[in-house]
């Protein structure tokens, strides 16, 4: 515990006057004060006791009194302390970053139960990053998404959404199965936080394949979480329609069916239903279909009866998505179609959850005993309700989280109070005081050199 034991400092002797008096001429009354052993061992004097009416010493994380012990009046003494360390955390890192999220009724908590993972309604929701115990680097985070965007093209320009795109944000676009593209830079334009616009050039779009976006030089190979862009090949089959254009939530999997028109249809075309077709990403909730060819301008599909059976809300976020419906041609030529929306209805009383776009002030540094008792910031996003609360936290331990006291102010505005004390450079202080039976009193102090 770096800011509590002040770890590895040498023992020190400060003797000072306190509280306006001046130091008296006579050296009856000098103190001295050592501290030792991290904050442990104390040794002390006073060079006439028997002015002394009482005397005691203190640890401040400055100015707040931590612990406070009696001392015997006499010539000299030494102790052993543990004092009391539990306003301070006994967690801090040096590389801790201090982030903000919002509790959102429409959230999600997953509780491990044994080997089972099961999802409680309520939970945190857009987390961004505000300020690090020594330094400031937010690591941009990518949502996983898929655009497309036909070969060829002069230059294709999209939306990314994401978590700590902040303007030193540095995307990379990196050549998959099939494309033509050597790793670079792409240009970003970033919106907000959460939001940015990239542009890819031609030379990338040249050759059908499949291309993705990170904010890492290295990303791993098995990293979905990236900006996924399928250049698809000329060739593609064109969707044009799909019926039925709406469906109920409540319906199941297993009673879908439906009919697409367009052009370029043959009997190896496959329909997929959800955000992408299983040979792009994996691990999204996809409906399973089987597909009927019919002509080259109409596809039939079913539900797969041997998939899982659920109702569409699941699939669409409570009808807040649409589902995507796409037309794969061949795939070992990057055949694929534009997407169509079918919409499915939305569930009574969802809402989308909260997303936090920006905040001020931005970055948080570390307190100090000159800040004031709570740093006010203000939140700006979307989709806020007055059941939002402003959640903090550092470190790697749950202890350290922290509900912060939130104000509602509009659907896009938040206001927030951070603790001075929740996150604060400490001055560690040991003090030892005498009084005289007059009143006046004297101190000593001793502060650990490398008090962060």
């Amino acid at each position: 515990m770096r800011s509590a034991s002040a770890c590895g400092f040498l023992a020190l002797l400060v003797v000072l006057a306190s509280w306006g008096n001046a130091q008296p001429k006579n050296k009856a009354r000098k103190l001295q004060l050592i501290v030792s052993d991290d904050g442990t061992h104390f040794e002390y004097w006073i060079a006439q006791p028997v002015e002394v009416r009482r005397a005691w010493i203190e640890v401040l994380d400055f100015p707040t009194v931590l612990d406070r012990r009696s001392l015997a009046i006499q010539q000299n003494g030494k102790f052993d302390w543990k004092w009391n360390h539990s306003a301070l955390n006994e967690y801090e890192d040096e590389d801790d970053v201090l982030t903000l999220s919002l509790w959102d009724p429409d959230g999600k908590t997953l509780v491990c139960d044994g080997l089972a993972i099961s999802a409680q309604p309520g939970g945190l929701v857009s987390q961004v990053t505000l300020g690090g115990r020594t330094r400031f680097s937010p690591e941009p985070r990518l949502g996983t998404s898929l655009e497309r965007v036909v070969q060829g093209s002069p230059t294709f320009s999209f939306e990314v959404v994401g978590a700590d795109l902040t303007h030193g944000t540095v995307l990379h676009v990196f050549a998959g199965e099939g494309a033509k593209c050597s790793d670079r830079q792409v240009h970003t334009k970033v919106l907000d936080l959460s939001h940015a616009r990239v542009t890819i050039d031609r030379d990338c779009l040249w050759q059908p394949g499949v291309l993705s976006l990170s904010p890492e030089v290295n990303p791993p190979s098995d990293e979905d979480d990236r900006a996924w862009v399928y250049v698809a090949s000329r060739t593609s089959p064109t969707l044009k329609s799909v019926s039925p254009p709406q469906l109920e939530p409540d319906m199941m999997d297993s009673q879908l069916q439906l009919t697409v028109r367009g052009k370029g249809f043959n009997e190896h075309s496959q329909l997929y239903a959800g955000h992408s077709p299983y040979s792009v990403i994996y691990g999204f909730d996809q409906v399973a279909l089987n597909t009927e060819y019919v002509s080259p301008t109409e596809l039939r599909a079913k539900a797969d009866p041997n998939d899982i059976d659920e109702p569409l809300y699941k699939r669409t976020h409570g009808g807040l998505d649409p589902l995507h419906i796409w037309v794969e041609g061949d795939d070992k030529r990057f055949e694929l179609s534009e997407s169509r929306d079918v919409q499915v209805q939305p569930l009574p009383g969802v809402r989308p959850t909260a997303v936090i776009t920006s905040v001020s002030t931005y970055p948080v540094h570390l307190m100090n005993e000159h800040s004031p008792e709570e740093l006010k910031v203000t939140i700006h996003g979307d989709n806020f309700i007055p059941a939002n609360k402003a959640v903090s936290a550092w470190g790697n331990s749950v202890e350290n989280e922290r509900r912060l006291r939130t104000e509602y102010v509009s659907p896009t505005t938040l206001y927030a109070w951070i603790p001075r004390e929740y996150w604060r450079k400490h001055h560690i202080v040991y003090r030892l005081t005498i009084e005289t039976p007059s009143g006046r009193r004297y101190t000593s102090r001793v502060e650990p050199k490398d008090d962060n």
